[in-house]
């Protein structure tokens, strides 16, 4: 959860280089897998309106 945290934390700052916000947006939805399976989102929600809609697009089936 750390990981998941600091990721989300270093994205959301406008000063955040956009490559570098590629980086960390691989990392932070590698954790998503471990933290659904703990039940992280259903005790805690997201509040920020751009990660919660990366996190929905990720909740999404894939059409390929």
């Amino acid at each position: 959860m750390v990981t998941f945290v600091a990721c989300a934390h270093a994205m959301l700052d406008p000063v955040t280089p956009e490559e570098r916000v590629r980086t960390l947006e691989h990392r932070l939805l590698a954790q998503l897998p471990t933290l659904r399976a703990l039940g992280v989102f259903d005790l805690f929600a997201v509040r920020d309106p751009a990660l919660a809609a990366l996190l929905a697009d990720e909740n999404e089936p894939s059409m390929t």
